[in-house]
Formats: structure tokens, sequence, C-alpha cells
């Protein structure tokens, strides 16, 4: 038995940049986990970001999650970068869904 958290969301193709270049991308989100202090965190493990993993936190395990998928379009959208397959096709990485905490000012940047 291990203690790594499951894995929930796997992706693996390329950071396609504005100017069209390529690089090999993969992403994996882990299940949000219990913390002994903040509640609930989710793995992100994503070489392009950051060499070393990150841990993404909140009160609830939900709550976790959508603050992780938030975390991961907001890095692609700072670098501008779109995720394909082999054969150039889009890959979706879900969004969060900001309505159910009413973020939704959050979310657009509107503090």
């Amino acid at each position: 038995m291990t203690n790594e958290p499951q894995i929930r969301l796997s992706v693996t193709g390329f950071a396609v940049a504005r100017d069209g270049s390529r690089a090999p991308f993969t992403l994996r989100l882990s299940e949000p986990f219990p913390h002994e202090r903040i509640d609930w965190q989710c793995r992100v493990i994503c070489p392009t970001f950051r060499e070393t993993p990150m841990h993404i936190y909140g009160l609830e395990p939900d709550f976790a999650w959508d603050l992780t998928l938030g975390f991961v379009h907001r890095m692609l959208g700072f670098d501008e970068l779109t995720i394909v397959d082999d054969d150039g096709n889009e890959i979706g990485i879900p969004k969060p869904d900001w309505a159910r905490w009413d973020m939704e000012d959050w979310a657009e940047g509107r503090f």
C-alpha cells in the first residue's frame, strides 16, 4: 500500500506556443487528498511549469480540485500554450466550475 495520491487527470502531448513551436508536455493532477493542516490538496506534476511537484490547497476536496484546474488554465494562458496530441488535435483540459463557489469574479481576474 502506498501513500501516493491517485491520479485523476493525466495528459501527454505537446505544448504549442503562439509562434508554432512545439515541446513535449506532460500533466498529472492527483485526486484531492487530506493534508494535516490545510484540509485538502491536489498534487500538480508538470515539468513544463516546474521541475518539482506543486500542491494546490482548498478547504474542501471539490474546491481544491477546482483551484487546481484554475491554476493549470492560468499557467497555460500566461505562456499562451495550446496542448495537442501527436496528430495536432487540441487536448481539452477540464475547466473549473467557479459558479458553484460564487467565484466568477476571481476566475475572471476581477478582485
